[in-house]
């Protein structure tokens, strides 16, 4: 396949290129390429690598906790936003229910669609007093031992864990999960700045999406948030939605961390992708979605329902250009997972492509060489 006449995202900007792919990967790239084969003219359209979302627990009306047949129904789906691979965010509340999970992961890949990299744990080793609000007791402390058990034995699964880093234990945690190839994120956390430099000092990398499940920041308390902004070796992962974080705050995480620590994530539920208007939940409870947010008739937010390409376009909306949108959304995320083999319009690399126009809507989603999704 030749995709010619596009503005391809290299290295953090936009170049007039051809771009080839044979054999799912990246074959060439260069101005005025032939190919005897499938040609696409993207006529000036924005050429990205792949999206890969590191934070999404769903969409779709399930979750990534459902079994296997919700996974292939994310999958099938999220091509549609632009994700050509995504790391499955799991939230158990006990081991049981961790191994359901890890196994409908697992039965899953390899299923058309977007790409299943590895296993997310956001949960359960969060603070027992700034825990995600249906937590509650199943917060626990870290353990290799439990962590072994949820995926039961297969560490090989697992490609980030969440971790308050005040918690006993969390420190050598980090460690030994280090040593396993396992990213560590900080999150649900009243951490000092301190703490927040020590865990970073085992090894940890990652921030859950920041501000979000971290408490106020205060002028008179050292508390986590300053310590996550004045940390250069942590990727911050922020929602853009114009709920979650509202836009100085956004600013203010860029400014801190730089646009090459900083990696947009949908944070995506069941909710992601659900037009507007009123339903009944699973348990049988009443919710209504409207202006991108999922609450309770008593107006509590659920969730947010923004799809991968809609926090793009609400980041550009809030004065980033589009440079600094596809360095947080197409290339960091990659960067900040270690993943080396997609992320990036190089040679060599995965065939995954996405193809947009200037107001980033997707128009062509490409998978390992062959379009998946086409919008109509």
């Amino acid at each position: 396949m030749l995709i010619k006449n596009g503005r391809v995202f290299m290295d953090g900007q936009f170049r007039s290129a051809d771009v080839i792919l044979e054999d799912g990967k990246i074959r060439s790239i260069g101005l005025g390429l032939s190919y005897d084969g499938q040609v696409i003219d993207a006529a000036g359209k924005l050429v990205f690598p792949g999206f890969i979302d590191v934070h999404c627990h769903g969409g779709f009306e399930v979750s990534c906790g459902d079994g296997a047949d919700a996974m292939r129904k994310i999958c099938a789906r999220y091509p549609e936003n632009g994700v050509t691979s995504f790391f499955p965010t799991l939230a158990p509340h006990n081991v049981e229910m961790a191994q359901r999970s890890v196994q409908g992961v697992k039965d899953a890949m390899g299923c058309p669609g977007t790409d299943i990299v590895g296993i997310h744990f956001e949960g359960p080793y969060f603070s027992p007093h700034n825990h995600a609000s249906h937590y509650g007791p199943a917060a626990t402390n870290p353990s290799p031992e439990h962590t072994t058990a949820m995926v039961d034995g297969d560490l090989d699964i697992i490609s980030m864990v969440c971790v308050a880093p005040e918690l006993p234990g969390a420190m050598e945690y980090i460690s030994w999960a280090r040593s396993h190839g396992i990213i560590i994120e900080l999150g649900y956390t009243l951490a000092t700045s301190g703490q927040i430099k020590e865990a970073a000092d085992r090894g940890a990398t990652q921030i859950s999406h920041l501000f979000n499940g971290f408490p106020k920041m205060n002028h008179r308390v050292d508390g986590a948030v300053v310590g996550c902004l004045l940390e250069d070796r942590l990727y911050a992962q922020l929602t853009v939605d114009g709920v979650h974080v509202l836009p100085p705050f956004i600013r203010l995480a860029i400014k801190n961390k730089g646009i090459d620590h900083v990696l947009g994530i949908t944070d995506g539920s069941e909710y992601m992708g659900k037009p507007e208007g009123r339903y009944i939940g699973k348990t049988g409870e009443e919710y209504e979605i409207k202006d991108g947010m999922a609450r309770d008739l008593t107006g509590m937010l659920l969730a947010g329902t923004h799809t991968f390409d809609s926090v793009m376009r609400t980041a550009l909306s809030m004065g980033l250009t589009l440079e600094e949108v596809g360095r947080m959304y197409a290339e960091n995320p990659a960067i900040s997972m270690g993943i080396t083999d997609r992320g990036k319009i190089a040679l060599g690399r995965k065939g995954d492509i996405v193809i947009m126009d200037e107001g980033l809507h997707v128009e062509k989603t490409i998978i390992d060489g062959q379009i998946f999704y086409e919008a109509k």
